[in-house]
């Protein structure tokens, strides 16, 4: 609960489940936090990263990155579509939340690990490296997903 990114999205589903509306004095605050969301991740990599701008395939990529981008896009979309299959959810969620798992890591993964110091560098190419194998590997998914439909 430290974290304001966990706490914001539990706010969230709290207000969500019970219908509630954002207070009137937060709504301007709000909604510039929510036009702030694409210029954000921009002034990411507009300005030097303390531990180097990811490429998409780093030099020297390391036994958890590895793992990482396996679990983010080949083993999460796995468990997901097998997990969903043992309930009765509509078929069209089974591929919408498949679609979203295989998705690639998102840049707010660099900016914790930064932000709380741990493994700064690797998250920077987990993120790297899933966005660019994503362009494979959801092309796959995508065509497994149509697929299964037919």
């Amino acid at each position: 609960m430290s974290n304001p990114i966990v706490a914001a999205a539990l706010i969230g589903v709290v207000m969500a489940a019970l219908s509630l509306n954002c207070p009137a004095c937060w709504i301007g605050a709000v909604q510039r936090g929510a036009a702030s969301a694409v210029p954000v991740p921009w002034s990411l990599l507009a300005r030097p990263w303390p531990c180097g701008i990811p490429t998409p395939l780093p030099r020297r990529v390391h036994p958890p990155v590895l793992a990482a981008a396996f679990a983010k896009l080949v083993a999460l979309p796995i468990l997901t579509w097998l997990a969903i299959g043992l309930t009765e959810a509509p078929p069209t969620f089974r591929l919408g939340a498949t679609l979203l798992a295989a998705t690639p890591t998102a840049v707010n993964v660099f900016i914790q690990t930064r932000a709380l110091g741990v493994f700064a560098r690797g998250g920077a190419r987990t993120v790297a490296l899933t966005t660019a194998l994503s362009v494979l590997t959801l092309s796959i998914v995508a065509i497994l997903l149509t697929k299964s439909v037919s």
